[in-house]
């Protein structure tokens, strides 16, 4: 169990030196509200 929580803590403490200047340093923070918004639906054959 220790040699867990050591790889987790360590994989999360590299996360966030990895992302300090990041402009969105999570991925939900940086997901659009829907599809809508995303480019590659608009551009899309079939798109609305």
């Amino acid at each position: 169990m220790a040699p867990t929580m050591l790889a987790v803590v360590i994989s999360f403490l590299l996360q966030v030196w990895l992302t300090r200047k990041a402009r969105y340093p999570s991925l939900y923070e940086a997901q659009l509200p829907g599809p809508e918004q995303s480019p590659i639906y608009k551009s899309a054959p079939g798109a609305r």
